[in-house]
């Protein structure tokens, strides 16, 4: 089951999606998405994926079909990536070519102080 959540602030939007991302869950992400999308009209726009368990390739075309949407818009955007099964959908699927790409847990590392 997907659970989406967005956040909006100062031009920015939050996208968060929780649980497991498969065919079943892509046309409620898509319609859920397309409607903060309308409503905020963002400069900015983040997916969040850190709370993924599963994504399959209809994941992709999700984050496919959004970086097209918010190119439109003339909005930019970019993934908030999971690790373990998801990070390694996304590093397969080569995404890192058309949308960029954020590693909290990386960013955390780089900025701990021993």
């Amino acid at each position: 089951m997907l659970s989406i959540s967005t956040e909006y602030e100062g031009g920015s939007l939050h996208i968060a999606l929780t649980g497991e991302f498969d065919h079943h869950a892509a046309a409620r992400a898509l319609e859920l998405s397309r409607c903060a999308l309308d409503r905020f009209l963002p400069r900015t726009c983040g997916l969040d994926l850190s709370a993924l368990s599963f994504m399959d390739s209809s994941g992709i075309a999700f984050i496919l079909r959004m970086k097209k949407i918010l190119s439109s818009m003339g909005s930019d955007f970019y993934l908030i990536c999971p690790s373990g099964q998801p990070g390694r959908v996304i590093d397969a699927s080569g995404i890192q070519r058309l949308v960029r790409l954020q590693h909290p847990e990386k960013e955390r590392e780089k900025n701990e102080v021993y």
